[in-house]
């Protein structure tokens, strides 16, 4: 049986925003934001594999994610170390909720470049809104606007989107301010 290696799923028509794109603007805000994290394996493994498995709407994304992972590693190596399957696993697991602790740097920075899209240039967060959209075909526009608006409140109501201090410090007052333009328009369209 031939299987299709899940990286290639990032190049499927069906995939608006979570496609290839998304990952190496990951990997470019990576190495201009987080230089000091550019070389970690465990974290750019979570970057390639984290939406490496993805289905609008789905719950569980990032858990089959994690499982892609782990089966493409095992599948490659002989004798490879469980520990950093685990880790990266784990990270991608992270970017299901996009919380962790303040103790957990690489994880944090992950969530942070996971979420970078919200804080770019109005004209950037309104193209990624649409490509996002695209992925949800089957829902109808009231669908899309009700969910929209819940994940826009989930994250407005933070105290911080962002969990590290280079998030904060570059994405914090343009994620909000995309955010509530973005629902405002939703509410009143």
């Amino acid at each position: 049986m031939i299987h299709k290696h899940p990286l290639l799923e990032y190049i499927d028509n069906s995939r608006g925003y979570h496609s290839i794109v998304h990952i190496g603007k990951m990997i470019e805000d990576l190495h201009r934001y987080f230089p000091a994290h550019a070389d970690d394996y465990e974290l750019k493994m979570a970057i390639l594999y984290h939406d490496a498995v993805y289905e609008a709407g789905a719950v569980d994304n990032e858990f089959r994610s994690a499982v892609a992972f782990k089966e493409d590693m095992e599948s490659r190596f002989d004798n490879i170390k469980d520990g950093p399957i685990r880790e990266v696993q784990r990270l991608i697991m992270l970017t299901k909720n996009h919380v962790t602790t303040p103790e957990d740097r690489i994880g944090a920075v992950l969530i942070d470049l996971d979420l970078a899209g919200l804080g770019k240039s109005r004209d950037v967060y309104i193209m990624n809104s649409k490509l996002v959209k695209q992925e949800y075909l089957g829902i109808t526009d009231e669908q899309w606007k009700f969910g929209r608006i819940a994940f826009i409140d989930s994250f407005v109501a933070r105290g911080n989107i962002y969990q590290t201090p280079e998030g904060r410090a570059n994405w914090e007052i343009q994620a909000r301010d995309n955010l509530l333009a973005e629902k405002d328009y939703l509410m009143n369209s």
